[in-house]
């Protein structure tokens, strides 16, 4: 297995196409190509099936998978402004490739049906593929074909991102083989001789202790161990060092604990969810997930600082525990970058930090789909990596 990546600053559609793909027979030593993914900045948004059509053409063999951005990431850099056209492209002998779109429409005709939901992959008796997922923010509905997915492939690791090329309905282009989507989800399932793993970084530290939710009706808690959430909120906000009273106001979140079977906690086991709203009457507090009797949870702050640390953290962990990894795709959200760090490349410098020289290619998107405790999420704020590997 090898894998490539490369980046193209050149503003004119063809001359991007060429240097980035002369960039990835080079590091490939020129063997074909059997995957290619690409991502698109908005200046070449405009010729997006033209430029698929050009890197089809000088990768005849290879299957195609892409979407436009906002901004994208290739060969370690990432392009926040202005053209860029970034590409991924992998050797994998002894692995199957097996491409598949879904409409939104689709999502509502399949349901819970397992059996059909492997027939549309095209995966009828494998139940651990590895899955690559791009869709249209505007259209369907993402926590279905998440779950839809997970049903019927249980054992699975889904990762991927939502296109950022537009905030228009109908206007993001979603590029798979020789044709271009403008909405729903594609998709690309890997299996035979590769592994794909991931780590979702969703920039956050814990606040407070562990508590558990004692009342709640819907989505919203009434009693945080015995206590009104918001008595229990201010208690920990007068607590905290002055330097966190901003965030207090404007990046606060909750974490939800996925494994509730674990008894201690630590990052990474909490789903962080936003807080949508409270209720000074009652001292309840509305968030952005769903509850279950005695739930264990905690609040968190976001920060640039809090983010490269936990960052670090995850990575460092994956970096001890895991075989060395053969390439890797980045999904990061638009509010990260530049905008959270202040300086640029900052993802792909701890990536490079912690798992050496290797290919890498992604972008700035709109969600980000990667597990927490095994299960997958639509997230915000994150950066989700996917890392591939021969099977041991």
């Amino acid at each position: 297995m090898l894998w490539s990546s490369s980046l193209s600053l050149q503003s004119d559609s063809q001359e991007a196409v060429s240097e980035s793909s002369e960039a990835i027979r080079h590091q490939l030593a020129e063997e074909p190509a059997d995957l290619v993914v690409m991502f698109l900045s908005g200046q070449h948004a405009a010729r997006a099936s033209e430029v698929a059509c050009m890197v089809a053409a000088e990768f005849p063999q290879a299957h195609l998978f892409g979407c436009t951005a906002a901004s994208v990431i290739g060969a370690g850099r990432e392009s926040e402004d202005g053209a860029a056209v970034a590409l991924a492209a992998a050797r994998l002998p002894n692995v199957s490739i097996a491409p598949f779109a879904i409409s939104g429409p689709e999502l509502q005709a399949l349901g819970t049906d397992t059996k059909a939901w492997r027939a549309r992959v095209g995966l009828e008796d494998c139940l651990d593929p590895g899955l690559l997922l791009l869709g249209d923010p505007f259209s369907g509905d993402s926590d279905a074909i998440m779950r839809g997915l997970a049903e019927s492939f249980p054992q699975s690791v889904q990762v991927g991102g939502l296109a950022s090329g537009s905030d228009r309905p109908g206007q993001n282009q979603l590029i798979l083989d020789d044709k271009v989507y403008r909405d729903g989800f594609i998709g690309i399932a890997l299996t035979g001789d590769v592994v794909l793993e991931s780590v979702v970084s969703q920039g956050c530290r814990s606040v407070g202790p562990p508590m558990f939710v004692t009342a709640f009706r819907g989505n919203t808690i009434l009693e945080l161990d015995g206590r009104r959430p918001l008595d229990v909120l201010e208690e920990i906000s007068a607590q905290a060092p002055a330097a966190d009273a901003a965030l207090f106001r404007g990046s606060l979140f909750i974490g939800i604990q996925m494994d509730r079977n674990k008894l201690t906690v630590e990052a990474g086991d909490f789903l962080v969810r936003n807080l949508l709203g409270a209720d000074p009457t009652t001292g309840g507090l509305s968030i952005g997930a769903e509850l279950v009797e005695n739930q264990v949870v905690q609040f968190h702050l976001r920060d640039g600082e809090s983010a490269s640390a936990e960052l670090d953290e995850r990575l460092s962990k994956f970096a001890r525990e895991r075989p060395a990894v053969s390439g890797s795709l980045l999904f990061s959200c638009l509010g990260r970058g530049r905008r959270m760090y202040g300086v640029p490349n900052h993802d792909s410098d701890a990536l490079r930090r912690h798992l050496g020289e290797i290919a890498v290619a992604g972008f700035f998107g709109n969600g980000e789909i990667g597990p927490i405790a095994g299960t997958p999420y639509l997230h915000g704020y994150t950066s989700a990596f996917g890392f591939f590997r021969p099977r041991a």
